[in-house]
């Protein structure tokens, strides 16, 4: 007979062997199904969802999240993460993914308590070569395939030099510990450490010239100054916003160059602490908390749209900050407009989607209409009016099932020519 055992009852009876700092905050913050093990077998598989998309399907990418960190309380020795059912995903829900894994595992390294971790690819070569590139085998340097897999991940390998196709290492910083970080660096050369915050920017502005000068190009001046500041304001931002409690800071990103073009790329940058609302909600000054509640006041909220979808909105708008102070400083709030207006000038000349995700909300652009953002006020109100005292438009917002403990930035683009300038090839 299978033994059968709660997550809740292990938590307690074992919770001094549970020492990583972000899984101990995600489980305080209910990041957890919490569901009952079967202690009778040391292997799980685990099958990614259909879509594993945070732009289209971010409940799905945390629900799954959350299975996975469920492991640590149980006994699972080998964890397969199979993707033989998915047919889209993204860089931002990979990656994540990733993180979640690498804190894993490193608590159990902590305890001698070894893992192994497997991939079932999908059999379509551009989504497979999307989960060698940012998936956790290539953060981990994994090698130890069957003859079989092996064949196939050289395939995958022409393919990327094929395609000019790379990886910004992990990005990490923050004031609390990153405890996985140590092997990545040292012993995997696949992550970074940033303890300036404003260093963010230029190790992303280096990986985008890496990139652009396998086909005769890097960023001019102008392409420079607007990617370190839209980088470095998210950085900034984050450090101010997350709380003292956790404070743990993400960025990675993906770029696919074809032979004939400058190529297109993604950028994720996520954290975990407080969330926008409970920023503003906890630690805003009077001002602040003052004009969010008559502007609640004008609402009918309900389970489709709810205070913390409004706040979260709110606080992308232009002098909205939870230390803004009208009396003696007026330039708070702006770092936002200044990552929505470096969005729409990358990619203006493609479609491409950008989601800010914090707690239950998910806010939705598109650098075409940029979601009814109006250059004159600098408002963004996801509706036709522009008006934060009418509800956003529910194709722009969305009251999630899940809450993320902190704040993640998934941003696609492409490169005009007016960012770029002639390099050596």
């Amino acid at each position: 007979m299978a033994q059968i055992i709660s997550i809740k009852s292990i938590k307690e009876s074992c919770s001094h062997l549970y020492d990583n700092n972000c899984l101990n905050f995600l489980y305080k913050k209910k990041f957890s199904l919490a569901y009952a093990f079967d202690l009778s077998t040391d292997k799980i598989e685990l099958f990614i969802p259909l879509k594993f998309s945070l732009l289209e399907n971010p409940d799905v990418v945390l629900e799954f999240c959350k299975k996975v960190l469920d492991l640590r309380f149980s006994n699972r020795k080998q964890i397969t993460i199979n993707f033989s059912k998915c047919i889209d995903l993204d860089v931002g829900a990979l990656s994540i993914l990733n993180t979640f894994l690498l804190h894993l595992r490193d608590e159990a390294n902590s305890k001698e308590k070894d893992i192994t971790f497997k991939t079932t690819f999908t059999g379509k070569i551009d989504l497979d070569i999307l989960i060698y590139k940012v998936g956790i085998i290539t953060l981990l340097k994994l090698e130890n395939f069957p003859e079989k897999i092996k064949e196939y991940i050289e395939k995958l390998k022409l393919e990327i030099n094929d395609k000019n196709i790379k990886t910004l290492p992990l990005l990490a910083g923050g004031g609390t510990t990153i405890e996985f970080l140590r092997e990545l660096i040292i012993k995997k050369r696949t992550a970074k450490y940033i303890s300036d915050n404003s260093k963010f920017g230029t190790e992303v502005v280096r990986f985008v010239n890496e990139c652009l000068e396998t086909v005769g190009y890097i960023l001019n001046l102008k392409g420079n100054r607007n990617f370190k500041g839209m980088i470095g304001e998210l950085a900034t931002n984050s450090l101010e916003h997350l709380g003292e409690e956790m404070c743990q800071l993400y960025c990675t990103g993906y770029y696919i160059i074809d032979k004939n073009t400058e190529g297109e790329g993604s950028i994720v940058f996520f954290n975990f602490g407080n969330t926008i609302y409970e920023s503003l909600l906890h630690d805003s000054t009077e001002d602040i908390k003052v004009k969010l509640s008559r502007l609640s006041k004008l609402h009918c909220f309900d389970n489709c749209f709810t205070e913390e979808n409004l706040w979260t909105l709110a606080a992308l708008q232009p002098k909205i900050s939870r230390k803004y102070d009208k009396k003696i400083n007026n330039e708070r709030g702006t770092g936002t407009i200044k990552l929505l207006e470096g969005f729409k000038n990358f990619s203006s000349d493609k479609e491409k989607m950008m989601t800010i995700i914090s707690g239950k909300t998910q806010i939705l652009f598109d650098n075409s209409k940029l979601s009814s953002y109006n250059e004159g006020d600098k408002r963004i109100a996801l509706n036709e009016e522009n008006s934060l005292e009418i509800r956003p438009s529910s194709k722009y917002l969305k009251n999630l099932k899940h809450s993320f403990p902190g704040t993640i930035i998934y941003i696609q683009f492409s490169l005009s020519e007016e960012y770029l300038k002639k390099g050596v090839k």
